[in-house]
């Protein structure tokens, strides 16, 4: 028996302007088709920093630049520093300790305006980039321990030499010399506006000279007097040795 033969119909050729036509559609679909891969492939991440054209150079930093001191001005702030700490500690002392009210009101000034100076000097200080100590010097710390076992009139005259006087003279030669030789402008302008209050402090402190020695009359001051002398009885003054005095030989004939 013969197998029957299957019919198919031929597919048809297309030709010239059909053809083109079926080729365009084709090619547009898979273009259309492969875009959003294309865009995620080669879309940037959004986390990704934009990139830098060539030979261009990183943005500048926004905060500004401290300028640095010289060693001079630098150390002149750290100085200044521990000669306040210096008068507001040993003043503080003296607000406790000592007995002449003269004493305590010039310590409580110094408490007040140094407290005020040393607030100016940390701000400048800050704005320059400088750390100051926050305690006196290891010999100012050395000079407070002895002023601070000390009693009675031997506080208050240790308290007005060491403190009042002397620490401010050594302060004011310190901010003389800063005046006139510190290099920043605004560190000189410091130095050039404490300097008047500073004279004034060590005018008042010389002022507290005569408490701290007991007074300035002549008996408080002469220690040559005899202790045995009556109470109301002038010291006489003696009388020099005469160089022919009749007792020499019979002392040199001993």
């Amino acid at each position: 028996m013969k197998t029957p033969r299957l019919l198919t119909r031929p597919t048809p050729s297309l030709r010239g302007p059909a053809r083109s036509a079926v080729l365009c559609t084709a090619l547009a679909a898979a273009a259309f088709g492969a875009a959003p891969a294309l865009a995620q492939s080669t879309a940037p991440a959004a986390s990704d920093p934009p990139a830098r054209e060539k030979g261009q150079t990183a943005p500048p930093s926004t905060v500004p630049e401290r300028k640095t001191l010289r060693h001079a001005d630098e150390a002149f702030l750290k100085q200044a520093a521990e000669d306040g700490h210096t008068e507001v500690e040993g003043s503080r002392l003296a607000l406790q300790k000592a007995t002449d009210p003269q004493v305590k009101r010039y310590a409580q000034t110094m408490v007040d305006e140094h407290t005020r100076m040393a607030e100016t000097l940390r701000t400048l200080a800050r704005s320059k980039g400088v750390e100051l100590p926050d305690r006196p010097s290891l010999l100012q710390r050395g000079k407070l321990k002895l002023l601070s076992t000390s009693e009675g009139d031997t506080f208050t005259r240790r308290y007005v030499d060491n403190i009042a006087v002397e620490a401010h003279e050594d302060t004011v030669k310190l901010f003389e010399k800063a005046a006139e030789g510190v290099g920043d402008p605004e560190v000189k302008a410091f130095a050039e506006r404490s300097l008047p209050t500073l004279r004034k402090h060590l005018d008042m402190a010389r002022g507290l000279k005569p408490t701290a020695t007991g007074g300035t009359g002549p008996a408080h001051n002469d220690r040559s007097e005899r202790s045995d002398r009556s109470p109301g009885t002038p010291a006489t003054p003696s009388s020099p040795s005469s160089p022919s005095s009749p007792s020499s030989p019979s002392r040199d004939s001993r």
